[in-house]
């Protein structure tokens, strides 16, 4: 069968977007495997496959796969993809740019940021509120850290937001033997957070092919996990490198910015407005004190539109 498809990009985390409004494609594990091969298939990091809503309260709905075919919660890159995708070919009215798109992780707002002439500028995503909690990251340790973070509000009073969870914990790595200080959130998928200065390097020659995978796969983690590797640069930007689970190192993750501007907020590192600086580039990350509720604003590229024949 042949299938009509937008290459697109979010910071060069790449994916193949399609347009299956009446919900009649079904792709097997092994199919998005072979189409997002970068040498025998278009090459992606993921698929995204946009289909209406049956839901009153959401526009679209997305299935969303990575490339090895496994079906993460969310994906930030890709759901700004998806809402320039559907920019583009007019589903976003001009009287309304804010969109919701139902996921894994649960129903996401949009907001579809135009220039003068009218055309796709950035997305601002509502990435939902980041949680500590064991259940929701699926890892099997016991919370070691509490935290009280204090936040002026909007009448100029001080609050206390208090928190647990598995913060700066000591990680033993099975094959090395090594001991890693991590600390572990959700933003509707599972996100494990290193400090490049607990291991004494700098974000460029972060040991991201090394440490990466083992604590992808480490048995703490009962779905796999995300890692980010950070690097504060001051209260208003930080440097991070990612190791996608499914994927390996992409140039940028959404879910992974959102993740390590929360880590850094809580140490007291940044503000709650933080400039994200990945590998393909930079988002703005705007976390609500008050309840660790997400903003992502960034861009997503069209790079071409084709036809692929998909084996049967």
């Amino acid at each position: 069968m042949n299938i009509s498809f937008d290459k697109m990009h979010g910071l060069g985390n790449d994916f193949i977007v399609i347009e299956d409004l009446m919900s009649e494609l079904e792709l097997t594990a092994q199919q998005i495997q072979e189409l997002c091969d970068r040498n025998f298939g278009i090459g992606a990091d993921g698929i995204i496959i946009l289909r209406r809503s049956s839901d009153a309260n959401s526009d679209y709905t997305w299935f969303f796969a990575n490339a090895d075919g496994t079906i993460p919660e969310m994906c930030g890159n890709g759901i700004r993809c998806a809402a320039r995708f559907l920019n583009d070919r007019g589903h976003i009215p001009e009287d309304k740019p804010g969109i919701v798109i139902d996921t894994l992780a649960g129903p996401k707002h949009i907001e579809v940021v135009r220039d003068k002439n009218d055309s796709f500028e950035q997305a601002i995503v509502d990435m939902g509120r980041a949680d500590f909690s064991s259940e929701a990251i699926g890892v099997d340790l016991e919370p070691n850290t509490a935290l009280d973070i204090e936040f002026t509000t909007d009448e100029d009073t001080i609050e206390t937001l208090s928190l647990e969870g598995v913060i700066d914990h000591s990680l033993v790595i099975d094959e090395t033997g090594e001991e890693i200080v991590i600390t572990c959130l959700s933003m509707g998928n599972p996100h494990t957070i290193i400090n490049v200065a607990s291991l004494g390097c700098t974000i460029e020659d972060a040991p991201v092919h090394e440490i990466g995978p083992l604590i992808e796969m480490h048995p703490a983690f009962s779905d796999r996990t995300n890692v980010e590797f950070i690097e504060v640069i001051d209260d208003r930007t930080i440097n991070v490198r990612v190791w996608e689970r499914g994927c390996g190192e992409t140039l940028a993750c959404g879910t992974g910015a959102c993740a390590s501007a929360v880590y850094a907020y809580i140490q007291g590192a940044v503000h709650d407005e933080v400039t994200v600086r990945l590998l393909g580039g930079d988002l703005l990350i705007t976390t609500d004190p008050a309840s660790l509720e997400v903003r992502m604003a960034g861009p997503a590229e069209l790079v071409y539109a084709g036809t692929v024949e998909v084996k049967e």
